[in-house]
């Protein structure tokens, strides 16, 4: 049985998960993966490499990682900080 840590990451996954695909995104959850990137979210015009946060989570380790994912320039890097309960997450986007 998972942790409780790892079923609230997930539950948030899946909620940004929906938010980008009712946004028109094809989105792909990299599950159970120990890598920076937990969702990759691909439309028409954009490919977004996206972290999920929840909580108190340090931002700055999630950004070094993000930021050292060799990408072509067009693809964003994103990281969606959530406070537990809240409704919609905080978008950081990282350079």
């Amino acid at each position: 049985m998972p942790n409780r840590r790892y079923q609230k990451g997930r539950h948030y996954e899946y909620k940004t998960k929906k938010l980008w695909e009712r946004a028109g995104y094809f989105v792909i959850r990299s599950a159970g993966s120990k890598s920076p990137v937990d969702l990759v979210a691909i439309s028409e015009y954009a490919i977004f490499l996206i972290q999920v946060r929840v909580g108190k989570s340090s931002l700055k380790k999630a950004k070094k990682e993000l930021r050292a994912i060799s990408a072509p320039a067009y693809v964003g890097k994103i990281i969606e900080k959530w406070s537990p309960g809240g409704k919609v997450p905080i978008i950081k986007e990282v350079n």
